[in-house]
């Protein structure tokens, strides 16, 4: 009876343990899907060359209360385009979806409240789960003014997520900077002469 008693008592702390690390397993997994996300979106940015920010910026700055957004891509392989696609010029491989990234603040400046909400594919396969994600996009425009003059565009992504069945908010922020090859290149031929 003793040693049963025992065995019973070891079983049900052995089962909890067990539970509470399938838990955080599955937590960290989706953690993981959400943050490399966030970083493929602002390799994205990154890729868009600094022009093509330039450009949201200015536009941004002529109109602050309208909303101004970028195209980036999120995995998602059970995407669908719409039969009218309005990025069939893209001419995307099966498995990405476009989704529009709203420009937040401005130069420190809020311009628009509304997030990017996506709903992130976590697996594949019929049964997937969707998780409620995020994204609160920065820009901000500086230049040095020592010479020689290096101009960039500083981003900063926020994103948070929020797992099933749970009603908290969970967050990070990476940041990145993209500077103008021109500038760059202008100040090497000014450093060679």
């Amino acid at each position: 009876m003793v040693a049963a008693t025992i065995f019973t008592i070891f079983a049900v702390s052995a089962t909890g343990l067990f539970i509470q690390n399938q838990r955080a397993s599955v937590g960290l997994r989706y953690r993981t899907q959400v943050t490399n996300t966030a970083l493929n979106i602002l390799e994205q940015l990154r890729l868009k060359n600094y022009n093509e920010l330039k450009a949201l910026r200015a536009a941004a700055l002529l109109a602050p209360t309208g909303t101004h957004t970028t195209t980036v891509l999120v995995g998602d392989p059970l995407y669908v385009p719409p039969t009218v696609n309005p990025y069939a010029s893209l001419n995307l491989p099966a498995g990405l979806r476009p989704e529009e990234l709203i420009l937040n603040v401005l130069d420190g400046t809020v311009i628009s409240i509304n997030r990017t909400n996506i709903k992130l594919p976590m697996e594949s396969g019929l049964n997937t789960t969707k998780l409620d994600t995020r994204y609160w996009l920065s820009m901000k425009y500086n230049e040095s003014l020592s010479t020689p003059i290096v101009q960039a565009i500083e981003i900063a992504l926020i994103y948070q997520w929020k797992m099933p069945q749970r009603t908290n908010w969970q967050e990070g922020t990476i940041r990145l900077v993209v500077i103008n090859p021109q500038a760059v290149k202008n100040v090497a031929s000014a450093a060679a002469l």
